[in-house]
């Protein structure tokens, strides 16, 4: 069975070709199903106290099948359950939520986030259907029903927002994980895909596929594909950052090529769920450990100076420890400190030049520094790491349109498109670029792209109305600077 990216039928819309049954895409029609109750279950006594103890594992796993104006699904409500007994397994204190309305999901939401404390390690996971909307990733609950896009914002879940709750609640680590489809269902022929996450310190977001392809939901087995071999991977006594890249390698290489997962993350300290704690460098005392976990409270707490001296303490007591070099450039960062930043990122990629997170960051800082050249260096080689990640290419192509080099900018926002027609800064970029090259009407498609994605993406139009001075059109671009304004206060 496949989960794809594509709605296939909307309320008031013709009817087309029935696709097969292996495929999840969402159909929106009436349904006779027995829906099943909402299941909040805990594993631990500490679950129901709000004042527990910090350094709690808990995990919110939500599974949808019995969906009933949409094609219900098959493995969704496994994949939860599943899940939630695997971590379970590895000390989570776990919710699990089957088949539940928008109110029911909602409250089960509420009451997780509620119950996270500072230097808490918070898992979300989501199976079953949802789409893209104005760059966010939407879930969807069992109830849903809507012909339109205002609609649709109201009586979904979006999967950022509950991200940025725990982050605020100083949850030390959040990670996301999604297998579901996401696309926009409400505008023809509308650009499909995933809506990249940033990086993030202290997080990680996973998703079963990428922008424009299907995640197979495996329908000789219990669990989709994604799930299946994320729930292997879970037995191995590995970080939580080497298992998602083995997990994408090897969805991707089950699938044939057809299915890759997307994986970003900036995690602080290795996490495993097998072993008892978390994994150290060698010889490093339990006092590293302890700095790292302080530094990311102050992080999360916005108190960046904190930060930066926990995680400074902690580089010196492991000058080999590439997370906290990492973590202690990105409290710079936070401080406006951009070029001491760029130091210690360079001192965590010395110590491992493998680690993404640390070149991906140091591209970010040369970017609003700006030193081009040297963060299109970065973004170059974190791509040959993750040649399908749409962000590395979108900010890549940035750094070529700032250094002046047209072609190779949009060489690379060409394929940040391809890889996520949904990104409305890639359109952005790619028109501010074409106007460069004095393409203009190809310069509007982009930007009328990226606000037909972003409604109120005020950026799109001043880029807009610039081209529109450029071809003479002075009185669209009054009308969009002046809408630009607006959107901007």
């Amino acid at each position: 069975m496949k989960r794809t990216d594509f709605l296939s039928l909307l309320l008031g819309m013709p009817l087309v070709a029935q696709q097969k049954k292996d495929t999840r895409d969402l159909r929106i029609k009436p349904v006779t199903t027995n829906k099943r109750d909402l299941q909040l279950g805990q594993t631990d006594a500490a679950a129901q106290i709000p004042g527990a103890s910090s350094g709690r594992r808990r995990a919110l796993c939500i599974g949808n099948n019995a969906y009933r104006y949409v094609r219900p699904l098959r493995n969704a409500v496994n994949d939860a359950v599943d899940m939630s007994a695997a971590l379970k397994g590895s000390r989570f204190e776990t919710f699990v939520v089957t088949d539940g309305s928008l109110s029911q999901t909602q409250e089960a939401i509420r009451r997780f986030i509620d119950t996270t404390n500072v230097g808490d390690t918070a898992f979300f996971f989501f199976a079953g259907h949802g789409f893209q909307l104005e760059g966010g990733n939407f879930l969807v609950p069992t109830d849903f029903q809507a012909k339109d896009e205002q609609t649709a914002l109201q009586t979904t879940l979006r999967a950022e927002l509950i991200t940025q709750a725990l982050v605020r609640k100083k949850a030390n680590r959040t990670v996301l994980l999604l297998d579901a489809c996401r696309n926009n269902p409400f505008q023809e022929n509308a650009p499909a895909g995933l809506a990249p996450v940033p990086p993030l310190l202290g997080s990680m977001a996973m998703f079963a596929t990428g922008a424009g392809r299907t995640a197979d939901d495996n329908p000789n087995g219990k669990n989709g594909l994604f799930t299946s071999k994320l729930l292997a991977g879970f037995n191995a006594r590995e970080s939580l950052q080497s298992v998602a890249r083995k997990v994408r390698d090897e969805v991707f290489e089950a699938s044939a090529g057809r299915q890759r997962p997307y994986v970003q993350e900036d995690l602080v300290g290795e996490f495993s769920l097998q072993q008892q704690a978390e994994v150290q460098t060698a010889g490093a005392p339990k006092a590293l450990d302890t700095l790292l976990q302080e530094g990311m409270a102050h992080y999360r707490a916005g108190d960046f100076a904190a930060a930066f001296a926990a995680f400074d303490k902690a580089t010196k007591i492991d000058q080999e420890n590439v997370q906290a070099w990492n973590a202690a450039g990105s409290a710079l960062a936070q401080l406006g400190r951009q070029a001491q930043a760029v130091e210690l990122y360079g001192r965590a990629i010395q110590a491992n030049p493998a680690y993404v997170a640390a070149h991906v960051n140091r591209g970010l800082a040369y970017l609003s520094v700006p030193q081009y050249p040297a963060a299109i260096q970065d973004f170059s080689w974190a791509l040959e790491e993750d040649n399908a990640n749409p962000l590395l290419y979108q900010w890549r192509g940035q750094a070529y349109l700032g250094s002046r080099n047209y072609e190779a900018g949009l060489e690379d926002l060409d394929r940040a498109v391809e890889l996520d027609p949904g990104a409305p800064e890639s359109h952005r970029l790619r028109g501010r670029i074409r106007h460069r090259l004095a393409k203009f009407q190809d310069a509007l498609e982009d930007y009328n792209m990226a606000l037909r994605i972003r409604r109120d993406f005020w950026q799109a139009l001043q880029d807009r109305a610039a081209t529109y001075r450029a071809m003479g059109q002075t009185q669209k671009a009054a009308a969009d600077e002046k809408a630009a304004a607006a959107l901007s206060k």
